[in-house]
């Protein structure tokens, strides 16, 4: 009851060998309870875990359909170049959200390619 009364917990379990799988679910009953959890840095048996938000799969599918209505694909970047030089380049169309350029595993080195989302479905 540290942040507040909760309305339910589940824990997800290895529908085969009844094992946790390592995450759950925890409903408070106030929203500030949630609020004041995903704020606090959490551990148990001295190890420490994230709370995140869950959004509804329903939620998640119409996000991401949004998210690439908004979205281009842009290939042949500079291995020098970063999201500031693409937010400062395709600005000139429309208000810009976010960029992102991919990079490789373990050495953060370019893949000369990323993304741009604008805030504008009309802009793409």
């Amino acid at each position: 009851m540290q942040f507040g009364a909760v309305e339910s917990i589940i824990l997800k379990r290895n529908q085969t060998t009844n094992d946790s799988r390592g995450f759950g679910y925890c409903k408070f009953e106030e929203k500030a309870a949630k609020i004041s959890c995903l704020k606090a840095t959490h551990a148990l048996d001295d190890r420490r875990f994230d709370c995140k938000p869950a959004i509804p799969i329903t939620d998640l599918q119409q996000k991401q359909s949004e998210d690439t209505e908004k979205k281009i694909f842009v290939a042949g970047l500079k291995e020098r170049w970063r999201e500031v030089v693409l937010n400062d380049y395709f600005s000139q169309y429309g208000a810009v959200e976010t960029c992102y350029i991919a990079k490789e595993k373990g050495t953060e080195k370019s893949r000369k390619f990323g993304f741009v989302f604008f805030k504008e479905t009309e802009t793409v």
